[in-house]
């Protein structure tokens, strides 16, 4: 059965206690339905901060108005009420009759009308980053970003604005918890509002805007149907990154909703089978990569951590390739996620000989400097149908030079080896790696 939303009405009498928050004047009020909802959700905290806002006509004098939250996981220290302009709010108190409630007075020197909003903190909303990112060839892809909003609040958001918030978020207590306790003590409960600041904080920061249009059309059954990518404005807060889902989307309690962020065509992606520091036979690790730049046609903003999912375009459709974790991502760098192995996909890797050849010594013979050569075998097998390109990255603990082409040094100590094979393909690479030790290291690092 779906929660019923939060409710704003008029009433002559208390309000019974409901599923969800109920807002409502005690006495004589005017009130409209809800205009605007925004719903900003800190997944490193359970966290999620909810601005509701209303037309309301006020009463010459004072105003009692209830919120009761009963069924939901507010966190009743952090409630904050905005009357319209001109309007203040002279008391708030918990009636012992109604133990997951608070009446606010608000007195009106005349009588008035304009917007009211409720703001608080809540938890168990969560949100998730789905990327899928289908090969097309020709080292090119697509890259779509999804959006789940999760919900298991004990509240319904209909039409709400929706804001992702990426990164660490530190709390004293979780709000779950203080909302748990709350309800166990709430007879002769006396708020601390160790939320309260910090709401004050996000209220004198942020606004609350109009609604944008919805970019998703509503298809029959109440569905929803993607019609383009949603528009997503990130902001800068400190080490926190703000994405702005663009229009409204409904989330009920207890079930989720799936949006789609952004999308980018014809990125260039490097699709490589990874092996370090190979010792025998050992399976290659798939990795794919791209850069997050306006160059590579996507760097408009940063990609939040999530699932990769990769595909292949056939001309039987998308087949699925693989998977992974891709981790967050500024504007300007390169993401990168492991996707797994490819059965028959392997390096081999084994020292053929070692040799050791003294180059310094002092004036009584020792030795100062010395260079070591090791002559390797390296064996790359492509067991699958499709060409693959292998990239072997050996480290040593000093600089190091090699007598292979196809590898360069990607820093003094780390060796990459590049090699491309066709599907089904074996390849055996023989080379030398000298590493200097000693004084000859001293001088390679100057």
């Amino acid at each position: 059965m779906r929660t019923p939303a939060r409710v704003l009405t008029a009433v002559l009498v208390g309000v019974t206690a409901a599923s969800a928050p109920v807002l409502a004047f005690v006495g004589f009020a005017t009130v409209a339905e809800r205009q605007d909802v925004s719903v900003t959700i800190y997944n490193s905290a359970d966290l999620t901060l909810v601005k509701d806002r209303r037309a309301v006509v006020l009463k010459k004098g004072v105003n009692p108005m209830r919120f009761e939250w009963s069924g939901t996981l507010i966190d009743p220290t952090s409630l904050l009420a905005f009357p319209p302009p001109g309007v203040k709010v002279l008391n708030t108190t918990y009636p012992l009759d109604h133990g997951e409630s608070l009446v606010w007075e608000l007195q009106a020197a005349e009588q008035v009308g304009g917007p009211m909003s409720v703001q608080y903190f809540t938890s168990g909303l969560t949100w998730a980053g789905d990327h899928l990112v289908t090969l097309t060839g020709g080292g090119r892809a697509s890259v779509e970003t999804w959006i789940t909003v999760t919900n298991s609040s004990g509240e319904e958001y209909r039409d709400a604005r929706f804001r992702l918030v990426v990164g660490e978020v530190r709390l004293v207590e979780r709000i779950a918890e203080i909302a748990q306790r709350f309800k166990q003590e709430a007879r002769g409960y006396a708020p601390q509002a160790p939320a309260q600041e910090m709401m004050r904080e996000f209220a004198e920061d942020e606004a609350m805007p109009a609604a944008a249009p919805a970019s998703l059309s509503k298809a029959s059954g109440g569905a929803m149907r993607a019609s383009r990518p949603k528009a997503v404005e990130r902001e800068s807060l400190s080490e926190l990154h703000l994405y702005s889902i663009e229009g409204t989307e409904s989330v009920p309690n207890a079930g989720a909703r799936r949006m789609r962020a952004f999308s980018y065509r014809d990125v260039a992606v490097k699709d490589v089978y990874r092996c370090v520091n190979p010792s025998g036979r050992v399976p290659a690790q798939r990795v794919l990569s791209f850069k997050n730049t306006r160059e590579n046609r996507m760097g408009t903003q940063p990609l939040p951590e999530g699932r990769l999912l990769l595909f292949r375009a056939t001309r039987d459709g998308n087949a699925f390739d693989g998977n992974g974790q891709l981790p967050y991502t500024p504007m300007g760098e390169e993401a990168e996620a492991p996707v797994g192995s490819t059965p028959g996909v392997t390096c081999e890797a084994y020292v053929k000989s070692f040799a050791r050849k003294v180059v310094d010594k002092d004036a009584l013979g020792r030795t100062l400097g010395w260079e070591d050569i090791t002559e390797w075998e390296l064996t790359l097998v492509n067991g699958a149908a499709e060409p693959a390109t292998f990239e072997v990255r050996q480290s040593h603990e000093a600089p190091a030079t090699v007598t292979l082409k196809s590898a360069k040094a990607e820093n003094t100590t780390t060796l990459v080896v590049r090699e491309d094979l066709d599907g089904f393909g074996r390849k055996v690479l023989r080379y030398a790696i000298s590493v200097k030790r000693g004084t000859l290291a001293e001088k390679k690092g100057r």
